[in-house]
């Protein structure tokens, strides 16, 4: 029966595992669609995108410190 928890367990981990990707990978394309739809990229489009996968990626559960520093290492 212990096997059979860890192993429910696990499968309930990889569903909500599955489900994140996809809203993060939805969220992500969406935010970065917006490039394509303009032929220039100013520094107010980085700053706004930024936020935006900031924002996406603590929607996600992603620990604040390493998204303020993966944001601040794509700035750069």
């Amino acid at each position: 029966a212990q096997l059979g928890l860890h192993a429910q367990a696990a499968q309930k981990l990889n569903q909500v595992n599955d489900t994140m990707f996809d809203f993060l990978s939805n969220k992500l394309s969406s935010i970065f669609s917006t490039f394509t739809k303009s032929g220039k990229i100013t520094e107010k489009d980085v700053d706004t995108t930024l936020s935006s996968v900031k924002d996406a990626l603590l929607e996600a559960d992603v620990p604040y410190a390493l998204v303020e520093s993966f944001t601040t290492d794509l700035k750069k």
